[in-house]
């Protein structure tokens, strides 16, 4: 299976550097410090849900991943980054459910969250495809990514309590 950064890879027609990346990104929000800061926060994710130690590699992920849904403008992106979050969270927490030298109560702590993940991964859907929905007004995809921001703390503050 191909990775986002692999498939950003193939459809730009090669690996691109970080610098490259990071002025799409930017062409998106049109303002380079909110582009690096939102950059920044989806790397720092990445790096605490991977347990990983090379930061260019997670900029590089985060960069692939976030070009790769395609914002168009500022509140895409942050939806984009509140997605591949919840996904990476997601996934990382599924492992964990699976991983048999977790005490049982923990395990069953680590199916709730993904539980709780798959709705909010859903609900970034649903204001996503509203987002492309021109008679959806604004303020309906705010409220729905403020909704899905509450649900993802609690679970980021559920799994950081154990």
């Amino acid at each position: 299976m191909k990775t986002s950064c692999q498939t950003h890879e193939a459809a730009t027609g090669g690996a691109r550097s970080l610098d490259e990346l990071l002025l799409d990104i930017e062409a998106v929000t049109a303002d380079a410090e909110t582009a690096n800061r939102i950059v920044s926060e989806v790397a720092a994710a990445l790096h605490q849900i991977r347990e990983a130690s090379d930061s260019e590699q997670l900029a590089h992920d985060a960069l692939a991943a976030l070009l790769e849904l395609k914002p168009g403008n500022l509140l895409e992106l942050m939806l984009a980054a509140q997605t591949i979050i919840c996904h990476e969270t997601a996934i990382y927490l599924l492992a964990a459910a699976r991983d048999q030298c977790q005490q049982p109560e923990d395990r069953h702590m680590h199916v709730l969250c993904v539980a709780s993940l798959a709705g909010v991964f859903l609900n970034l859907a649903e204001a996503s495809q509203k987002r492309g929905n021109t008679s959806a007004t604004t303020e309906t995809v705010e409220a729905l990514l403020r909704d899905c921001q509450a649900k993802l703390n609690e679970v980021l503050e559920t799994v950081r309590a154990h």
